[in-house]
């Protein structure tokens, strides 16, 4: 099956960005793996910093298929815990999409992608937000607990991905997901 122009163009991007870097990266290389032209390139993205935003916006997009399933379907705090493993695992197979974490930084060469993570992190709260309200709807603030559940796990993904340790405590995280999400469980079996 043949690829589309934009496709090849993308994954010879993806390619050059994982083994050389964003800044390392030049728009002729990219065409010259793709075996099209930088008029070709051009045709399809305006500069680097687009065709990097639709590389990350595609790996976004396959985080989402996966982890949409789970979360709006899920009843317990046993697919909560599914959903908290997943994420991070569906992640470390995305490493562009982890550059998003280095948008928040204003002086970060990834600045351009902080509307994508932007978008992300709406999406996650805003589904994190629902299941909560599953759970205790009047008792708890359900605003301040997806927005605590969300900086949690964006702080674990500087951790895991920027600074590269995830393979070493993916074992861990399993652990420390269970004992959270029991304790959470726990807690909101206590509130009145």
């Amino acid at each position: 099956m043949k690829l589309s122009t934009r496709r090849s163009l993308l994954l010879s991007a993806i390619e050059l960005f994982k083994t050389y870097g964003f800044n390392k990266t030049s728009m002729e290389e990219i065409a010259k793996l793709a075996h099209k032209s930088k008029g070709t390139l051009y045709n399809h993205f305006s500069d680097k910093e687009a065709v990097m935003q639709n590389v990350v916006e595609d790996e976004i997009k396959e985080v989402k298929e996966t982890l949409e399933p789970i979360i709006c379907n899920a009843q317990n705090i046993e697919n909560f815990k599914q959903y908290m493993k997943v994420r991070m695992d569906s992640i470390s197979k995305h490493p562009l999409f982890c550059n998003t974490l280095l948008a928040d930084n204003a002086s970060s060469d990834y600045y351009f992608l902080k509307p994508v993570r932007d978008e992300f992190d709406k999406w996650e709260y805003n589904r994190i937000r629902n299941f909560v309200l599953i759970f205790k709807p009047k008792l708890i603030d359900a605003d301040a607990v997806s927005s605590m559940f969300c900086m949690m796990m964006k702080s674990l993904e500087v951790q895991f991905f920027i600074a590269g340790k995830y393979n070493d405590y993916a074992s861990t995280y399993d652990v420390m997901t269970n004992l959270l999400a029991d304790g959470i469980s726990l807690q909101l079996e206590n509130i009145n």
